[in-house]
C-alpha cells in the first residue's frame, strides 16, 4: 500500500512537473515577472502598493537570481511548494490519518483545476496552500502534544501565509481564533502558550499590517476590482473544475457527518477513539471536533469576510481567493471520509479517489490543450516581434496594454527598445515626428489599426504591412497573442 501510494504520487507530481515548460505567461505572471525584475527596495514597494504582499515575489526573485529567469523557472519555482504539500502527504497526513485519506488528498492537491493551473502558475497561490496546510497541521499537533516546536512552526508558517497573500491571513487568522476559544473553554493549561503565539504573530506581522491598513484605505475609495463577489459562486472553487459543486456536496456532508459523530462521542464520554492511524495511535474526539471546525472555519469565514469587505467598502474579492483557504478543506474531505467508523468506510474513500481522477483526466487536458496552442500562438508572435526588432535601430512602438506583455518575453534591457503610450495612435505619431521616413520600425498595438490610419500613414510616406504569423492565416481579423491578448503586428517602412 505505501509503494503504490509513493508510485502513485511521483506520477502524479510528474504530470504536474511537465507542464513547467510551458513558455506563456497571464497577465498577473507577466506582472510577477515585471516585478522580480526591480531591485528589492522598489519591489516591496511596488508590492506594498498592489493587493498582495511581498514574500512570494522574494521568494521567486532569489530563485531566478541563483537559477537564472526561464520560463521553466519561473513556473518550477511554483512547483517547489507543491512538490512539498505532497511529502507532506506522503509523511504526515498519511500516518496520522491513514493511507487512505493520502491517496485523496494527493489526488485532491494534483487533479483539480485550480490546483492543474497554480501548481505552474507564476503567482503565490501554491506557496500559499503550503504554508496554510503547514499552520493548519502544527494546530494539530498542538492539540495533542502542545509542545514548543509545534507552537514555533506554527507561529512561521502562519507569517509566511500572511506575507504570501492578504486572503491567507485571514485563512490563519480563524485558526487562531479557534484555537484561542479551545484554551479559554477547555484547555486552559495551555493559555498562556496560545496567547504568547498570538502576541508573537501580531508582532512579526505588524510592520506589514500598517502597510495592510494603507491599502484598504486606498481600495475603499476606488480600485480595478469591479466584479461584486457573492457568498455562494466561491463553494465550488473550492474544489474548482469539472463537478465542483458535486465535489462541494460531498464535502458539506463529510463535513456535517463528522461533526455530529465527534458531538455524539464527547457526549457518550469517549476519550480514545479506535485506532485509525498508520503510527498507532487513537484520537481524542473533543480534539478532532476543534481540528475540524478550525478548518471550516477557515475555510467558510475566508469567504464571508471577502464577501462581506467586498459589499461594506469596495469588491476586493475574486473567487479564486479561496483558495488560500481550501487546503483544508481538501485535508477535512480526505481524513473525513478515511475516519468514518461504518462499515465499507475504505472502498468509499477508494470511490472517492477515483471520482477526483476522472473529474480531474477533464480538468487536466482542458489546461493542457488550451496552454499548448497559446503557447505556439505566443511563440509565433514573439518571434515576429523578434525578427522585425532584431534588424532595426528604431525602437519598437507599443500601448500601455502590450508593453507588459512585450518585455515579459524579452530580456531586461528590452525596454530600452520601447516606446510607450496609453493610445496608440497612427496620425500623431506620425505629426509627432515619432515615426521618420526611411526608417523600419515594429508596431504592437492592442488593437487593429483602422483603414483611415493605415491611409494616413501612407499619405505621409510610410508603408504599413501587417504581420500574422502563419498560424494565424486562417483568421484574418485575428492579429498575433501574447500570453493572453490578442495583439496586431506591423511593420513600418519594410
Amino acid at each position: 500500500m505505501t509503494i503504490l501510494l509513493i508510485i502513485y504520487t511521483l506520477a502524479l507530481a510528474a504530470l504536474n512537473g511537465i507542464r513547467i515548460f510551458d513558455s506563456t505567461y497571464w497577465y498577473d505572471e507577466m506582472f510577477s515577472i515585471k516585478l522580480i525584475r526591480l531591485p528589492v527596495p522598489e519591489l516591496l514597494a511596488e508590492t506594498a502598493a498592489d493587493v498582495h504582499p511581498p514574500l512570494y515575489y522574494l521568494i521567486l526573485k532569489g530563485i531566478c537570481h541563483f537559477a537564472g529567469e526561464s520560463g521553466p523557472v519561473l513556473h518550477a519555482a511554483s512547483l517547489l511548494p507543491y512538490l512539498l504539500v505532497l511529502v507532506l502527504a506522503l509523511t504526515v497526513i498519511s500516518k496520522r490519518f491513514g493511507r487512505s485519506a493520502a491517496f485523496l488528498f494527493v489526488t485532491l492537491a494534483s487533479l483539480l483545476a485550480s490546483s492543474v493551473k497554480f501548481n505552474v502558475e507564476i503567482r503565490m497561490y501554491a506557496w500559499v496552500v503550503l504554508f496554510v496546510l503547514l499552520s493548519y497541521l502544527s494546530l494539530y499537533a498542538i492539540l495533542y502534544k502542545n509542545q514548543l516546536i509545534y507552537y514555533g512552526i506554527f507561529i512561521l508558517s502562519s507569517l509566511a501565509a500572511a506575507y504570501t497573500h492578504y486572503y491567507a491571513l485571514i485563512a490563519v487568522a480563524f485558526l487562531y481564533f479557534v484555537l484561542m476559544l479551545y484554551a479559554l473553554i477547555a484547555r486552559r493549561e495551555i493559555l498562556g502558550r496560545v496567547v504568547l503565539t498570538w502576541i508573537l504573530t501580531a508582532a512579526g506581522y505588524l510592520r506589514w499590517l500598517m502597510v495592510l491598513l494603507q491599502t484598504f484605505g486606498r481600495t475603499s475609495e476606488g480600485w480595478w476590482m469591479n466584479w461584486m463577489p457573492k457568498y455562494k459562486d466561491s463553494l465550488p472553487a473550492i474544489f474548482e473544475g469539472k463537478h465542483g459543486w458535486i465535489l462541494f456536496y460531498i464535502f458539506a456532508a463529510v463535513l456535517t457527518v463528522t461533526v455530529i459523530c465527534r458531538i455524539a462521542e464527547i457526549a457518550a464520554g469517549k476519550k480514545i477513539l479506535p485506532v485509525r492511524s498508520d503510527d498507532g495511535t487513537g484520537a481524542d474526539p473533543g480534539k478532532e471536533l476543534v481540528f475540524l471546525l478550525a478548518g471550516a472555519a477557515s475555510v467558510f469565514g475566508t469567504i464571508a469576510v471577502g464577501v462581506g469587505v467586498s459589499h461594506l467598502f469596495r469588491p476586493m474579492y475574486f473567487d479564486r481567493y479561496i483558495y488560500t483557504a481550501a487546503v483544508c478543506a481538501w485535508l477535512i474531505l480526505s481524513a473525513g471520509l478515511s475516519g468514518l467508523r461504518v462499515r465499507g468506510a475504505a472502498p468509499l474513500a477508494i470511490a472517492m479517489t477515483l471520482f477526483v481522477c476522472y473529474c480531474g483526466y477533464f480538468n487536466y487536458t482542458e489546461i493542457y490543450r488550451q496552454d499548448t496552442k497559446d503557447a505556439a500562438w505566443t511563440e509565433a508572435s514573439v518571434q515576429c516581434i523578434a525578427d522585425i526588432s532584431g534588424r532595426t535601430d528604431t525602437p519598437t512602438l507599443t500601448d500601455k496594454d502590450t508593453d507588459i506583455r512585450i518585455l515579459a518575453f524579452f530580456p531586461h534591457d528590452y525596454r530600452n527598445k520601447l516606446e510607450i503610450r496609453d493610445r496608440l495612435d497612427a496620425g500623431k505619431l506620425v505629426a509627432g515626428g515619432e515615426i521618420e521616413k526611411g526608417k523600419e520600425y515594429c508596431l504592437v498595438a492592442s488593437r487593429e489599426l483602422t483603414a483611415e490610419e493605415v491611409e494616413d500613414l501612407a499619405k505621409n510616406g510610410i508603408t504599413c504591412r501587417p504581420v500574422r504569423p502563419e498560424l494565424f492565416k486562417d483568421d484574418p481579423d485575428r492579429g498575433g497573442f501574447l500570453g493572453d491578448l490578442n495583439v496586431w503586428i506591423y511593420d513600418l517602412n519594410e
